[in-house]
């Protein structure tokens, strides 16, 4: 099995196909991060890249936007976070519908394009945050089977 870009896959085609106008596709990153070495603290930056730049450019820092930061000092709760998410959807939903977005393009020409968010990259207890799964040690961890899952000696 061979790795290929995002960019490459069926969503990332199929929207290609689909949509008759310049797009960008995004990959959405939450995590959790402790400021400081040894700190109980942590905070939750809310990070999207461009998937159509270059591999090599996508994760530069400067390409990076940071879409919002749950300051901590702890874990958020499942409704903490959906309130937090609610105006990033909004704003993503109204630039897939068709809303465009304005910025300079390499060679400092303005351009348009419309937004979608095709993927989301998280670890597993973000992924039960965001998506209001249950904590991935639970009996019914996983979010995508439904297979029991039990402890083991």
């Amino acid at each position: 099995m061979s790795m290929t870009d995002i960019c490459d896959g069926a969503l990332h085609q199929k929207l290609q196909s689909r949509i008759q106008e310049s797009f960008l596709a995004l990959t959405l990153n939450v995590d959790r991060i402790q400021p400081n070495k040894g700190s109980q603290k942590t905070i939750w930056p809310i990070l999207l890249v461009i998937n159509e730049l270059p591999l090599k450019r996508r994760f530069a820092i400067e390409n990076i936007i940071l879409a919002g930061v749950w300051p901590g000092p702890s874990k958020p709760s499942r409704t903490e976070m959906s309130l937090f998410f609610r105006p990033l959807v909004e704003e993503l939903v109204t630039l897939e519908q068709g809303a465009k977005f304005q910025y300079q393009d390499d060679n400092n020409s303005s351009t348009s394009a419309r937004i979608f968010l095709i993927g989301a990259c998280c670890d597993k207890p973000a992924q039960a945050l965001l998506q209001f799964l249950p904590e991935p040690i639970a009996t019914f961890g996983c979010g995508r089977c439904e297979v029991e899952g039990r402890v083991s000696d």
